[in-house]
């Protein structure tokens, strides 16, 4: 039985990909709340209506058509179309948007000097620590709440390596960096990836603020480029997002939030909001946001 599904949103980036006429593509990967396309090489994401927009993504007004993996599709900036079951998703309603840090409609400025240590206190006292939130502590000699893994561990070792890296402008080191912790963690993004997106995002913001990105986007083009090949299609794709400044809504909300020179009450909900993704992976991006922004050189 055929079925039309409409899009509410969909990232400003994926809308300049998609072709005007149907062009072939297939799914990659199904799971409970979104879905990955393989076109061109590149993940296309449909999210359901639970999930925050994400870049390369399209967020849908209700539940995702049921998919399979490997089944072709058809893809035009008019609609995605699935053959095999008549299935489509209908995108000339959807509100594009743009989920990058250079664009308004807020100017970053340096964080309140408070902001830091209220964002790491809402990771200590509300996040997940299975993944890499124990790095609080571990990297800055302090009591620990939280029980360590072996991951956190292993990474614990190698990341004052890419804090000086970056501390330096060392776009070599910090790829070299990045690429030693790359894949290490759980869950289908592991921790470290989402460490890395964490601190690229922040530090391409603190970049922003000081109006110094272009001697930035080289650094992190080269953690991306070293980290990407060490994991899995879907990290990886993460991570080049991350490393050009598009990240999903939530956490451009968190970084805008956080970068302002008024320390604002919205802070630990706009975190909040960050954490509810996935097991561990919203906990360790905020981590990695936390420490991005605390090792920018002054």
């Amino acid at each position: 039985m055929k079925s039309t599904s409409t899009a509410e949103a969909i990232s400003a980036q994926l809308f300049e990909l998609l072709p005007q006429q149907p062009e072939p593509a297939a799914v990659h990967s199904v799971f409970r709340t979104s879905a990955n396309l393989l076109y061109q090489g590149q993940l296309v994401t449909l999210l359901d209506d639970t999930r925050p927009l994400y870049p390369c993504a399209v967020r849908l007004g209700g539940p995702l058509p049921a998919l399979t993996a490997g089944e072709p599709v058809l893809l035009c900036r008019e609609r995605i179309l699935f053959p095999r079951s008549g299935a489509a998703v209908a995108l000339n309603r959807a509100q594009s948007v743009s989920l990058s840090l250079f664009s308004p409609p807020s100017t970053l400025q340096q964080p309140h000097p408070a902001a830091a240590e209220a964002l790491r206190e809402t990771i200590l006292t509300r996040g997940k620590p299975e993944g890499f939130a124990p790095l609080l502590t571990m990297l800055e000699a302090s009591p620990s709440p939280l029980p360590d893994n072996p991951y956190v561990r292993y990474a614990a070792d190698r990341i004052p390596a890419l804090f000086a890296a970056l501390r330096q402008r060392d776009a070599e080191a910090a790829g070299e960096a990045a690429y030693s912790i790359a894949g290490c963690g759980i869950g289908l993004t592991p921790s470290a990836d989402d460490f890395l997106c964490g601190v690229m995002a922040s530090v391409l913001a603190s970049a922003i603020a000081r109006g110094e990105q272009n001697k930035w986007l080289p650094i992190t083009a080269a953690m991306a480029k070293r980290a990407a090949p060490r994991t899995n299609l879907i990290s990886a794709a993460f991570l080049r997002q991350a490393a050009c400044g598009q990240l999903s809504s939530d956490v451009l909300t968190l970084i805008r939030t956080l970068y302002s020179s008024v320390l604002s009450l919205r802070l630990p909900s706009a975190a909040m909001n960050v954490i509810a993704f996935g097991e561990t992976s919203g906990t360790d991006i905020l981590t990695g946001i936390y420490f991005g922004q605390k090792i920018y050189p002054n």
